[in-house]
């Protein structure tokens, strides 16, 4: 059956792109581009505006088209590695990043970057981690993402509420959560104070991680993910301030087509949501509605994680210089002029976030001081989400999405639910070396590595930040952490 899908697969995207080069209407010579990424309306004013810049910098004519219908990585690699793939993929975070590496269908543009200007000089130093592997550059951002909390300062302000802080400690958090939310006569919530993130970001803010410095053991099952795991669910079970994940799913549902997580804010049943900065595409729908941002509480370190859309060149295509082209242009003013304007995340370049169309948008005046937070979280607390190279980065998400769930219902212990999810995380790792003969002599280089570091801690002596490739470890370290 598997074998009967990759042949049709390969056939359709074959006849796709012959139907596409012959079809009678095109009477242009311009070299086509194409380009896979989701159907966001927005993508017809990116690709005209990429046509435009194509001429205006006298690089000459290109058609580019979208491809929408292959967005599932399976669909991805199949269609690339048969040479009918598209010429430029966007990359959905990290660990699809490493994905796409590990099959050989992305091409390593560090090189092309510096010729053409999209290295990461022209980025988010906390990006790094989303565009590269083991140093080397493999795409460039289409938008940029760190976490945050949009608030609705509209309803603060009409209730004469406390505004949040932007730089707040749980207990901060906790206190304001608490005179933000409101109970009925009967003790019923009804009206939450914030949307659920998950404990995740709990973890990093307390000084816990996924992996050691060498990202070759998981430590899910340490005392800080421990601490700040209990935290999160006092803030949902005990406190109240955060509705249940089936609770959010229930009233999403009976919101109907169109409602979701910012219906939440719309109306009022929450006061604030964890979301980037593209969450403002829908919140601008509600009239009642002025957002206020800050970042997530910490206990031990403030961090934002920080992620991007971005964008390759399939190592199969057959004009790699022109789809090089188009990662330029995204590094260039009239790209982010189009993100700055839409609200479609950060512009990939941090340097449109210093303008007056970025921080003061004229449309949007309820929304001036909101746009500045978004970007100082990714420019002064970002740091990369932690993919190690030594397990599939989806397995990695798949196990914290399915023993999260058993978090969320409360169907055994926290201590064990982390121990086990740590074990299970570590199990899938020796699996996946066991398999890989190149990957085992890596490995045992990056452990006697570890050893080193382990050592200089037990020492009380500081680690060389060079050592740690560990993005969130390597955050810390830099902070004094």
């Amino acid at each position: 059956m598997k074998t009967i899908f990759v042949v049709c697969a390969v056939i359709l995207a074959g006849l796709t792109v012959l139907a596409v080069e012959t079809l009678p209407e095109r009477q242009s010579d311009a070299p086509l581009l194409y380009w896979t990424s989701d159907a966001n309306p927005a993508r017809g004013l990116q690709i005209k505006a990429f046509e435009e810049w194509m001429i205006k910098k006298g690089y000459g004519p290109v058609d580019m088209v979208l491809d929408s219908s292959t967005l599932d990585s399976m669909k991805v690699i199949i269609q690339s590695v048969s040479k009918v793939g598209s010429d430029v993929i966007d990359v959905y975070g990290a660990h699809r990043l490493h994905e796409y590496v590990s099959a050989g269908v992305l091409l390593d543009v560090t090189d092309l970057a510096k010729e053409y200007g999209f290295g990461p000089d022209k980025t988010y130093a906390s990006v790094w981690d989303s565009i590269s592997v083991e140093g080397r550059q493999y795409t460039f951002p289409c938008n940029v993402g760190g976490s945050t909390i949009v608030i609705n300062r509209a309803l603060l302000e009409r209730e004469n509420l406390p505004m949040p802080k932007y730089d707040w400690t749980w207990d901060e958090f906790l206190k304001w959560c608490l005179k933000v939310q409101k109970v009925d006569s009967k003790g019923r919530v009804t009206r939450y104070a914030m949307m659920p993130s998950g404990p995740s970001n709990m973890w990093f803010s307390n000084g816990g991680s996924i992996f050691n410095e060498t990202m070759t053991h998981c430590v899910l099952d340490s005392p800080q993910v421990l601490e700040a795991t209990r935290f999160y669910y006092d803030l949902v079970f005990k406190h109240k301030v955060i509705p249940t994940a089936t609770m959010v799913k229930s009233r999403s549902a009976a919101a109907g087509y169109g409602g979701g997580n910012p219906q939440w804010i719309g109306n009022e049943w929450t006061v604030g949501m964890p979301i980037g900065r593209f969450g403002l595409i829908r919140l601008r729908e509600f009239k009642n509605f002025k957002p206020d941002v800050a970042l997530l509480p910490h206990k031990v370190i403030p961090v934002a994680v920080v992620g991007a859309r971005s964008a390759g060149i399939n190592a199969y295509g057959k004009n790699p210089r022109l789809a090089a082209r188009f990662l330029q242009y995204l590094a260039d003013t009239e790209y982010n002029q189009i993100i700055v304007r839409d609200a479609d995340g950060l512009p990939p370049n941090p340097t449109a976030t210093t303008t007056p169309a970025f921080l003061t948008p004229k449309e949007y005046p309820g929304e001036w001081g909101a746009h500045e937070k978004f970007a100082r979280a990714a420019k002064q607390y970002g740091a990369g989400w932690e993919c190690s190279p030594f397990i599939n980065s989806n397995t990695v998400m798949r196990i914290l999405r399915r023993r999260v769930q058993g978090l969320d219902s409360q169907s055994r212990p926290m201590e064990q639910t982390l121990r086990i999810t740590t074990d299970e995380i570590n199990r899938e790792m020796r699996l996946a070396i066991g398999r890989d003969d190149k990957l085992k002599p890596k490995y045992e280089k990056a452990c006697e590595l570890q050893k080193e570091i382990d050592k200089l801690k037990k020492e009380g002596k500081p680690v060389p930040i060079e050592w740690i490739s560990n993005p969130m470890l390597r955050y810390f370290r830099r902070a004094g952490k």
